[in-house]
């Protein structure tokens, strides 16, 4: 199996076993929380019931004293008074009638009342103006509500009712109480830990026995077992909720179980990753490395021996003795070098094969070849695999060319840590199509199977490419640039090894 589909199947494998342990812990998460939650809210809704009778008759209470004080005619007359002396004077007599005040009324430290024009008499409890008016501008052209108002370090919590005359609105009658009071009153009927009280208007949570969080109704209504109630027609609204232990242990367990279950993948991952490096693709990739190393030396043993000994024969035939001889110990060397135990070789010694490859090749092709290559000190110093660099020259000669007449060049650049050989010709070139279908070859070459009959067929570049990055990794490579009717270049980019860098 090659090295890419060995990936593919891991990864597919490790996804799919992710997928699977996601879905088992998901499904039985929400199937415990499904159950415990609704427990948790079959208990929050008996609880509450017994919570709710107590406090809601308090609030409705509240509500009523607001509705009968509204309907009394003695505030009714007072209100219709526009002499404002006259609404004060009766104002101060209604104040000290103890008939007036009855019921949830007596208990209001604020009881208030106001004219359609905004003013007001207190008929108990010392609010100041400015409080007052924000009421008034507050409840101004409404029937009745809920009123919540901060004065300094106080709050207070209470109703209104409007008061009328037929349709008219002649004004309204104001209680308040202090907000503690109220929480006290919650305290009092609630004496479960587990549950929370609400007292709500709308949207706003006016005050309650414990201080929920997350302190909105919304988040509270997501995240507990609620039971919630309408109190009477002044807006007030009883929300009890419970958030459970049992839930809340449930949750703990399930966020534990969650990073552990990763945890236990990412060993499995790692401990087959491990295996599937040194058991199965190091393997693949020393076998398949050998492999190429061995075509390469069967393409120049085979095909390139078998037309340098017609090239001989041919040139004994014709009585050039001297020329044969020479040709003869030129492909003597090159078998010899092809043949070599030695992996890395000096860029010079690379140079100097290539040079008698191209002797070879120039005796092919009488006076059809120019060879430029350079010859600078500091090939002596440089490290580079051996027989990286014919299969790209034997391609710029039989394709490149193509037995037309043309030019050969070969240099080597250092730029840092990078080498950089170029190898180019002034042939015909390539289309952007096909030099497009060439790169797209090279780039696929490691998704090729050894066994392929194709990799005979086109075993250079893609060899080249395949073996520079298994030595040298994925930043090198080499890279081709053609165009049509100008030629081809070839660059080989590798890093940069000493001779003495190996020997230390």
């Amino acid at each position: 199996m090659k090295k890419g589909q060995i990936l593919k199947n891991f990864i597919a494998a490790i996804g799919l076993l992710g997928i699977i342990l996601v879905l088992i812990w998901t499904f039985f998460y929400v199937l415990t929380r499904s159950v415990i939650d609704r427990n948790i809210s079959e208990q929050t809704r008996s609880s509450s019931e017994a919570i709710l009778y107590g406090i809601e008759e308090e609030l409705l209470m509240l509500e009523n004293s607001a509705l009968e004080l509204a309907a009394k005619g003695d505030i009714i007359d007072m209100l219709m008074e526009e002499d404002t002396y006259s609404f004060y004077r009766k104002g101060a007599v209604l104040s000290e009638k103890s008939s007036i005040l009855s019921g949830y009324m007596q208990e209001s430290e604020n009881v208030v009342v106001f004219d359609a024009n905004g003013r007001f008499f207190r008929l108990r409890g010392k609010l100041d103006n400015t409080a007052l008016n924000r009421i008034y501008y507050s409840i101004n052209g409404e029937n009745g509500g809920v009123i919540s108002i901060s004065t300094g370090d106080q709050n207070y919590i209470g109703t209104c009712e409007a008061v009328k005359n037929g349709r008219k609105i002649l004004g309204y009658t104001v209680l308040l109480s202090d907000e503690a009071k109220i929480e006290r009153m919650l305290k009092t009927y609630n004496q479960s830990e587990d549950i929370g009280v609400i007292l709500y208007s709308g949207d706003r949570i006016l005050c309650s026995d414990k201080n929920p969080e997350p302190a909105t109704l919304e988040n509270i209504r997501k995240e507990a077992a609620v039971y919630e109630k309408e109190v009477g027609l002044s807006g007030f609204g009883l929300l009890l909720y419970s958030y459970g232990k049992g839930l809340a242990g449930v949750t703990s367990y399930f966020r534990l179980a969650l990073p552990v279950t990763i945890l236990i993948l990412l060993v499995t991952v790692g401990l087959f990753a491990w295996y599937v490096k040194n058991k199965m693709v190091e393997p693949i990739e020393l076998i398949r490395e050998r492999t190429e190393k061995y075509l390469l030396k069967k393409q120049i043993n085979a095909h390139f021996t078998v037309n340098t000994l017609n090239v001989i024969r041919a040139l004994v035939y014709k009585g050039n003795k001297q020329e044969a001889s020479d040709t003869c110990d030129e492909l003597a060397r090159l078998l010899r070098y092809a043949n070599a135990g030695d992996d890395m070789i000096l860029l010079s010694e690379e140079f100097y094969t290539l040079e008698q490859y191209l002797k070879i090749m120039c005796t092919r092709y009488q006076g059809m070849i120019d060879i430029e290559m350079d010859d600078d000190d500091f090939y002596e110093e440089l490290l580079v695999p051996r027989m990286l660099l014919q299969p790209i020259v034997e391609n710029a000669v039989t394709h490149g060319l193509a037995g037309s007449k043309g030019k050969i060049s070969i240099s080597a650049q250092v730029a840092g840590e990078d080498l950089f050989i170029k190898i180019s010709d002034n042939g015909k070139g390539m289309s952007r199509e096909k030099l497009k279908e060439v790169k797209k070859t090279i780039t696929d070459a490691d998704s090729l199977e050894i066994n392929e009959p194709k990799e005979l067929r086109h075993i250079s570049l893609q060899n080249i490419e395949r073996r520079i990055k298994t030595e040298s990794g994925d930043k090198y490579g080499i890279d081709i640039g053609s165009e049509l009717g100008r030629g081809t270049e070839v660059t080989v980019h590798l890093p940069v090894i000493k001779k003495e860098s190996e020997i230390g």
